[in-house]
């Protein structure tokens, strides 16, 4: 591993961290208060894809049911970037929502 890949992943887990803490936050103090645990919860598995993309990427078995199965090793860029997408796609839907609904 490079020095330059280390403080790059370095930097994404922090940014992912703070997106989830102020994640948290605007839905404890702005939305649903009573759902912010629940909800938040929802966005670990995409902070462990970007967090642990060799890892995560490494798993295999079945998904949803017998009838699919994970039987080769995701690449780990592959897995970052889609723990990107759901990570930074779920609190912008949050957003726009209350944003349309005035809360």
């Amino acid at each position: 591993m490079s020095k330059d890949n280390g403080t790059s992943r370095t930097l994404q887990r922090i940014i992912s961290g703070l997106i989830l803490v102020f994640f948290f936050l605007f839905m404890r103090t702005r939305a649903m208060p009573r759902h912010a645990y629940t909800l938040t919860l929802l966005y670990v598995v995409p902070v462990f894809c970007i967090w642990f993309p060799d890892w995560m990427g490494e798993n295999r078995g079945f998904l949803l049911s017998y009838r699919w199965r994970i039987t080769g090793g995701s690449p780990p860029s592959l897995v970052a970037i889609l723990g990107w997408v759901v990570l930074l796609s779920g609190p912008l839907f949050f957003w726009l929502v209350c944003q349309w609904w005035g809360t």
